[in-house]
């Protein structure tokens, strides 16, 4: 019995111990459960992570606009937000705190050291590389208000840019419009009848018409008769003389001197307003500066290439037709990119100019565009009334503005011709320096006239009117 009791229990005590193995295994599997699960998840996080932030490189675009002078303008091209947290200058790493965050489209202005390879780290991990093997610049145009209206754009997407220019110079539109008149004429008839009444009617017409009316028509007749009438009292004859004159004209012509000056011109400005001389709509080439109004011209050059300018003379007559004086390349001047803003002259040195008086010197400024010719404006005098310009030596001076700018991987410059104004006062020096005086012969025609009285002789008698006129004669002589 007791043999049976011991088995019992000992019975017992081993599913107990089946039980409490498998609670325990039954634990320890929730426990790598859970860390599996936890790693999968955190694992699932981290490459979410990864998947938003490479998601974000994508999708950042930046360009260098400018960079010089200690400063640098970069263009967010994107759509989204950038954040700029490090800055790679050749071997330099400039930490940025707190990050430096540029809008979607918006260009900021950031004080970075000009060297040979620029690199920024975003936010997001990405590394932008804007610069490799860097650029030179040996004169940088600094901007310290608004950018420069020059720099061009460009985004990674497309993008529509629409410009819209307005023109300094007004332009007319002259539209005719054909007018109809249509007048209307009044007729006024009078009717004579058998009864004496007078009958006035008007029409009123556009057109014409025609009335015929039968009126009774009264002739009367004049006859002129010849009377010879024979008399017997006596008739007095009156006889008429003839008296002969002999008149003798004598023409003298002479002539005199008349000296008309010409004061000088010592200096030719180019103005802004303009007037027509001899068929020649153009900007004055006057005396004296007077314009509030500041015109100006330009041409572009890439890669820092220099430029010219210079200018051609003609003279025009008053039928329109223009003479060549001074061609291509006359007081040329060279300008550089980094030459500053202000006065720029060149000479030319020129014979005699013969001209007529009513004759106009025409002057055009031209430019290198490009390396090609470009007209930037033309000017022209008044009829100078004058018959030539003495041997001397122009100066020009040009006005000149300079404007650099950074797009599509060239530098490009825009050099600016000014004038108009005191302040932007492109002008001739030495243009016309000495008054002309012109000489004309004036004819003058002098008639003599000489009266002779002729004779006359009736028969063996003078008659009594020649006695007094030879006794009036006589008495002159004397």
């Amino acid at each position: 019995m007791n043999k049976c009791l011991i088995k019992r229990k000992s019975g017992i005590s081993t599913s107990l111990s089946f039980i409490s193995l498998a609670i325990i295994i039954l634990v320890i599997g929730s426990i790598v459960a859970y860390f599996y699960i936890y790693q999968i998840k955190l694992t699932t996080q981290v490459e979410t992570s990864e998947l938003a932030k490479q998601e974000t490189r994508l999708l950042e675009r930046l360009s260098l606009v400018y960079w010089g002078g200690g400063t640098a303008i970069l263009s967010n091209d994107g759509e989204i937000s950038i954040s700029i947290k490090k800055i790679y200058v050749d071997n330099n790493i400039i930490p940025i705190n707190p990050s430096i965050v540029i809008n979607s489209h918006e260009k900021k202005e950031i004080p970075i050291p000009f060297g040979q390879n620029l690199m920024v780290e975003t936010s997001s991990g990405n590394l932008i590389k804007l610069v490799e093997k860097g650029f030179t610049l040996t004169a940088i145009t600094t901007w310290t208000t608004n950018l420069p209206s020059e720099i061009t754009y460009t985004s990674y997407i497309p993008t529509t840019i629409t410009i819209t220019q307005t023109s300094i110079f007004p332009t007319t539109i002259t539209t005719t419009i054909p007018i109809t008149y249509t007048t209307t004429r009044s007729t006024t008839q009078t009717l004579t009848s058998y009864i004496p009444t007078t009958y006035t009617t008007t029409y009123a017409t556009t057109g014409t018409k025609t009335i015929t009316t039968t009126i009774p028509t009264t002739i009367t007749t004049t006859k002129f008769t010849t009377q010879t009438i024979t008399s017997y009292i006596p008739t007095t004859l009156t006889s008429t003389i003839t008296i002969t004159r002999t008149v003798i004209r004598t023409t003298i012509t002479s002539s005199y001197l008349t000296y008309t000056t010409i004061p000088a011109l010592p200096t030719a400005h180019f103005r802004s307003d303009t007037w027509t001389i001899n068929g020649l709509n153009a900007y004055k080439l006057g005396s004296s500066q007077e314009g509030n109004i500041i015109r100006s011209n330009y041409v572009t050059t890439s890669d820092l290439a220099p430029t010219a300018f210079w200018i051609n003379v003609w003279k025009r007559s008053s039928s329109g037709s223009e003479t060549l004086i001074a061609g291509d390349y006359t007081a040329r001047v060279y300008i550089y990119y980094n030459y500053k803003e202000g006065y720029y002259s060149g000479s030319w040195s020129h014979l005699s100019i013969y001209l007529n008086p009513s004759d106009s010197i025409v002057v055009r400024v031209y430019g290198a565009n490009f390396g090609n010719k470009k007209l930037l404006a033309e000017f022209t005098t008044s009829q100078l009334g004058i018959t030539y310009i003495s041997t001397g030596t122009w100066t020009v001076y040009y006005y000149i503005r300079i404007r650099n700018y950074f797009s599509n991987g060239h530098y490009y410059t825009n050099y600016y011709f000014d004038w108009g104004t005191s302040s932007r006062d492109s002008r001739i020096e030495n243009f016309a320096p000495t008054p002309i005086t012109t000489t004309t012969y004036v004819p003058t025609t002098i008639t003599t006239i000489t009266d002779y009285l002729g004779s006359i002789f009736i028969g063996e008698n003078k008659p009594n009117f020649l006695n007094d006129i030879m006794h009036y004669s006589s008495f002159y002589n004397n």
